[in-house]
């Protein structure tokens, strides 16, 4: 009896057995191992790599071609001069005088381009080179020449702050109004015919007043282009200025 029931138990081992290995090969075929991702052949660069990393320099900028340079032994245009001379245009037929409306040297008729040498004090007439002969000058009314700038602009003719005395001194010329000699006139060492000659004052001509008598009835100037100083009376003069402005002058002795 004991014999029967250790087979038993032999057998019912062995077919345990026989159950559980095949258990695990099904199991084994139903759930086969998961295969692991391949690596990624080119993996992202980390932080540090991309500090490191060289970068690219960038291009340079297109720079514009250089001027070729000026040759040295160009030829080089020194400055001229500026022309200074005045010109004018006649508007109408006129007449040239040789002293401002006295004395007729021609006429100039109207078209004709003059060159202007200066101008009178305040009485509107211009000094011009006669165009029939430029060798000579004579005077022409203001209002019959057309030129650029302003009367009062132009420089009174005869006029010469740079004259010499016959010693070659400079001239010193007087504070005062430069005003027209109206008429032929004797300009005199002192107020009155007692007193010497010292020159003769010419119509047209150009003088400066800087004083009168202490009387009235005389003036003190200067010829511009010799420095003479003398007394000439007030009718011979075309004073503009203004007499409280004129030195009080004391009769020299004779």
């Amino acid at each position: 009896m004991k014999k029967r029931i250790t087979l038993l138990l032999a057998a019912l081992l062995v077919a345990s057995l026989l159950l559980t290995a095949c258990g695990g090969s099904t199991a084994e075929t139903e759930s086969p191992a998961t295969e692991e991702p391949a690596a990624d052949p080119s993996p992202l660069p980390t932080e540090k790599e991309l500090e490191t990393a060289p970068t690219e320099e960038a291009a340079p900028a297109a720079t514009e071609p250089e001027e070729a340079p000026v040759p040295t032994d160009a030829p080089v245009e020194e400055p001229t001069e500026e022309d200074t001379t005045l010109t004018g245009t006649v508007n109408k037929d006129t007449v040239c005088y040789q002293q401002p409306n006295k004395d007729v040297v021609g006429t100039v008729k109207a078209g004709v381009t003059v060159t202007i040498l200066g101008r009178n004090v305040g009485a509107g007439w211009l000094a011009i080179n006669y165009p029939v002969d430029e060798t000579r000058m004579c005077w022409i009314a203001d209002a019959v020449v057309d030129y650029e700038g302003e009367y009062m602009d132009i420089p009174i003719y005869g006029r010469s702050e740079e004259a010499k005395t016959e010693e070659g001194e400079e001239i010193v010329l007087e504070e005062g109004y430069e005003s027209l000699v109206l008429v032929d006139v004797a300009c005199l060492a002192g107020p009155g015919g007692s007193y010497g000659q010292i020159r003769t004052l010419l119509a047209g001509q150009t003088v400066i007043v800087f004083g009168k008598g202490i009387g009235a009835g005389w003036y003190v100037v200067q010829v511009p282009t010799t420095g003479d100083k003398c007394w000439v009376t007030e009718t011979a003069i075309d004073f503009q200025g203004d007499e409280a402005d004129l030195r009080i002058m004391a009769n020299p002795p004779k």
